[in-house]
């Protein structure tokens, strides 16, 4: 997270800098300055964790996502 988003230093996980439209991610609700703190309920305090947890994950995906004050899941099939 960079140190300018209102989420830095309290919490962990990937921002989204940028979302392709019509893709699965988009279709599911997933927008640009989301930060997604687990993947599968595997935490995902940084890239790398993020992409190999991805990588490993068959089917649909359940993000944890927190935007704004909010935070919600979304599935990802």
């Amino acid at each position: 997270i960079p140190s300018d988003a209102p989420f830095y230093g309290r919490l962990e996980g990937v921002m989204v800098f940028e979302i392709a439209k019509d893709s699965p991610a988009w279709q599911a609700g997933l927008r640009r300055g989301d930060v997604i703190s687990s993947l599968n309920r595997v935490p995902t305090p940084n890239v790398p964790t993020f992409v190999e947890a991805a990588n490993q994950m068959q089917g649909q995906l359940l993000l944890s996502v927190h935007r704004g004050s909010q935070a919600a899941y979304l599935v990802i099939k």
